[in-house]
């Protein structure tokens, strides 16, 4: 993982090393065949990683074990009396998160007989904002799974995407009626928010879609953010039929239900 090759990377600079015991731990495996391609595949990586660091200097032992993480380096540590457990503060998927520590290194520093030095290697996330294409839709479908299980249409939708290091983050979706354009999806995912991400891919909506007049629900307290692309408050009367109809749940109290529809006027020509 880009965490592993930067914490060599530290210890590459650190004087004093004659040892260096390289470990991955598979974690799991449905059969036979794909656990066997999965330790050709690890120690591959473990072969690559212990290249960039032998320098003639220290010695460099490569091993692969199954079984949980954690529990996996704290017991090989003991096993072979190694002096310091050496691993970054985050695994291959925690540092894309905002997590102040991974789950690995969280439980090795609490379990571990042996003392351990977590490297903090400074990790520049790859962040891309796109247009979905069709085959990328279910991305989007898993991400609304925490949003009130909306799905697309690539018959009628636009759904734009922030990925963070290949993974969906942020989705927004840009559905066409009959009678108009309705923005809604706007949703990033717990581990990803705080990052500004939703400003990101409503940037990325409205430049390619605010040709046309754009509607939405807001809820009520996040009427001053759609304000900043241009969306203004609107009566419920002005909304579209076919958009209305999908809130007539609220039977004409949109207030009272903490629903504010708005509108974007389409960029001039």
């Amino acid at each position: 993982s880009r965490t592993s090759e930067q914490g060599l990377e530290i210890l590459r600079g650190k004087s004093g090393i004659g040892e260096l015991v390289l470990l991955h731990v598979i974690t799991r495996a449905e059969d036979r065949e794909e656990l066997e391609q999965g330790i050709q595949g690890a120690y591959a990586q473990l072969q690559y990683l212990g290249r960039t660091v032998d320098d003639g200097r220290i010695r460099v032992r490569l091993l692969l074990r199954f079984g949980r993480p954690a529990e996996m380096i704290c017991a090989m540590a003991v096993e072979e009396q190694v002096t310091l457990i050496v691993l970054p503060r985050f695994g291959a998927s925690d540092f894309i998160k905002s997590l102040p520590i991974g789950s690995t290194a969280f439980d090795v520093a609490k379990k571990a007989k042996t003392p351990v030095c977590l490297l903090y290697p400074d990790i520049r996330l790859e962040v891309i904002t796109r247009e979905l294409d069709e085959a990328e839709f279910p991305l989007a479908r898993e991400v609304w799974l925490h949003y009130h299980q909306q799905t697309g249409d690539p018959a009628t939708d636009r759904i734009f995407g922030v990925f963070v290091e290949g993974m969906l983050a942020c989705v927004a979706r840009c559905r066409r009626h009959p009678d108009g354009l309705e923005v809604d999806g706007v949703f990033t995912l717990d581990d990803f928010r705080g990052r500004g991400y939703a400003r990101i891919v409503m940037t990325a909506l409205v430049e390619a879609c605010g040709n046309e007049d754009l509607y939405m629900h807001s809820t009520t307290e996040l009427v001053t953010f759609y304000g900043q692309y241009e969306f203004v408050p609107i009566s419920e009367s002005e909304l579209p039929a076919t958009i209305k109809a999908r809130f007539d749940f609220a039977m004409g109290e949109m207030q009272g239900s903490n629903v504010q529809p708005m509108k974007r006027a389409a960029d001039p020509r």
